[in-house]
């Protein structure tokens, strides 16, 4: 079977299509569920809030459609107070 250079560029579309699609449904939640970035994100809410912020349970997910869910079950900051 002899394949065109169009049969070739329309495979090779496919196949990076395939590939990032992959990328954001399973590699993209990997990274952003990872505890390096959960300090990223509690360490932003702490400088844009003036304390310091403990998120628990933090989970994000994408769907097959690209679209995403965030659940986080706690979110604590400490005040000058005491804890909220």
């Amino acid at each position: 079977m002899k394949f065109s250079k169009l049969n070739i560029i329309f495979i090779s579309v496919v196949f990076a299509s395939v590939i990032f699609y992959s990328f954001l449904l399973f590699g993209v939640p990997f990274i952003l569920n990872s505890g390096f970035m959960l300090k990223k994100y509690e360490n932003l809410i702490a400088e844009k809030m003036g304390f310091p912020v403990n998120i628990e349970g933090f989970r994000f997910k994408t769907n097959p459609n690209l679209s995403f869910d965030v659940k986080v079950n706690k979110v604590l900051s400490q005040t000058d107070k005491g804890v909220d």
